[in-house]
């Protein structure tokens, strides 16, 4: 029997290898793009730190820009409040030497031993002209030197003055001379150094009127720095979804209470100042220099009848004098009032001129010279006296009335000044407490 081999199995195919194949990594490498870079966010306590610098340095800044307008004010207001008095100052001394020269005069008219009363009310004037000087060179901060050559000026005139009557007692004519002279130094030198005075005082003032608004910017700093620190304790609000952080809460509160009283405060204060200067300081420096101009007009009337058949040419001097007091008197359009009385009392007075002049004019020299130097009840010195009166005790109300508002606006903005300070650095330390708190979660 015969037997047959089994046949072997067929092999098995292998699979040809792949030349060069690309290994996975390589495929990935190569076929795909790379992966972008992931983007960088600012982690929520570095926010937070962030937040914290800006708190602390905006509550500084609030208590610093508040300090700054208060200081700013009371500084501005004090100085406003110097040059006005200064101001109403030398106006005063003006005043007061241009109403002794008119008493001269007048008193000159009467020839002989003058009346006393008049010479009383002359030394009176110069007096209190004097004073004032002195007291005006003491307070002046601007080193004015004219006021020393105002007050030796003010010497050669009462020298002179005192030639003129001594001469004038004993019927000597050289005494008008003397009065002429002591009259042209007042009028030529004198006042005009105080007209200067008062346009350099003036413009002093104006500025420091003017720096009590610019202040005002310092507020607005302030008012910026607590909008920034109300922004921090919102964002912490909505990323902590707690709505109560009582550090930064009260801070916010404290900034906001002292923020509103400084803006009434300090714009109140602004308000006063430019009220007064409009108001109070305008009608002290109108009815001053009104008072001025009428009292040279009553002055120059004596020297029209002194100065026998040129008085005509000093009349003119006298209209202008006149109509310059009527349109200071008048306050029409203007801020401040003045009352009818004084209008009504200058015009009392400048009826008694014209009918002085008429007799003048007329030839009875004698009989204007009685009327000019009449004491009496309603004659022109009369009439001039009550005027006179009137107006410097409006001028003295009115210059208190202008001291009264700047040095209260000033006092209180100093006053907020330091509140301002005191609650920008209580705000710091809550401000910091506050964003601490929540820092202390992430760690």
């Amino acid at each position: 029997m015969s037997t047959t081999a089994a046949a072997p199995p067929p092999p098995v195919p292998q699979a040809a290898p792949q030349q060069n194949a690309p290994s996975t990594t390589a495929v990935q490498s190569q076929g795909a793009p790379a992966a972008a870079p992931a983007k960088k966010t600012r982690s929520t306590p570095a926010t937070l730190r962030l937040l914290l610098a800006v708190s602390v340095l905006a509550s500084l800044a609030f208590g610093a820009a508040g300090f700054q307008t208060g200081s700013s004010q009371a500084g501005a207001t004090a100085d406003a409040s110097a040059e006005a008095a200064q101001l109403i100052g030398i106006q005063s001394v003006r005043n007061d030497l241009v109403r002794a020269d008119a008493i001269a005069a007048n008193a000159f008219l009467v020839g002989g031993l003058e009346p006393a009363d008049q010479r009383a009310e002359y030394d009176t004037a110069i007096d209190d002209a004097t004073r004032e000087i002195t007291r005006l060179a003491a307070d002046d901060k601007a080193g004015d030197t004219d006021f020393a050559k105002v007050n030796a000026e003010v010497a050669i005139y009462t020298g002179l003055i005192e030639q003129a009557r001594a001469n004038n007692r004993q019927g000597f004519p050289v005494g008008a001379a003397y009065l002429s002279q002591a009259s042209a130094l007042l009028n030529d030198s004198t006042l005009p150094l105080l007209e200067a005075l008062v346009l350099a005082s003036a413009d002093r003032a104006a500025g420091s009127f003017s720096a009590l608004t610019v202040s005002l910017v310092w507020l607005l700093i302030a008012l910026a720095a607590l909008i920034a620190l109300i922004w921090v304790h919102l964002w912490i609000t909505r990323r902590s979804h707690r709505y109560l952080n009582w550090p930064l809460l009260i801070a916010a509160v404290a900034m906001l209470l002292v923020g509103v009283v400084g803006v009434i405060t300090f714009s109140n204060t602004t308000g006063a100042a430019i009220e007064a200067r409009q108001n109070s300081y305008a009608k002290t420096l109108a009815l001053s220099q009104a008072y001025t101009s009428a009292t040279e007009a009553k002055s120059l009337e004596s020297f029209t009848l002194i100065k026998r058949g040129s008085g005509q040419t000093l009349e003119a001097d006298v209209q202008t004098a006149i109509g310059d007091a009527k349109t200071r008197l008048d306050s029409n359009g203007k801020d401040y009032l003045i009352g009818d009385d004084l209008r009504n009392g200058f015009d009392s007075w400048v009826e008694k001129h014209k009918e002085i002049r008429e007799l003048d004019d007329a030839g009875r020299w004698d009989d204007a010279v009685a009327k000019a130097i009449d004491q009496k009840s309603g004659s022109a010195n009369a009439a001039f006296t009550a005027f006179s009166t009137a107006t410097q005790d409006d001028i003295a109300s009115s210059a208190a009335t202008t001291t009264d508002a700047l040095g209260t606006g000033g006092a209180q903005s100093a006053l907020l000044g330091w509140l301002f300070l005191v609650a920008g650095l209580a705000a710091a330390v809550l401000s910091w407490r506050g964003v601490s708190l929540r820092l202390k979660e992430y760690r």
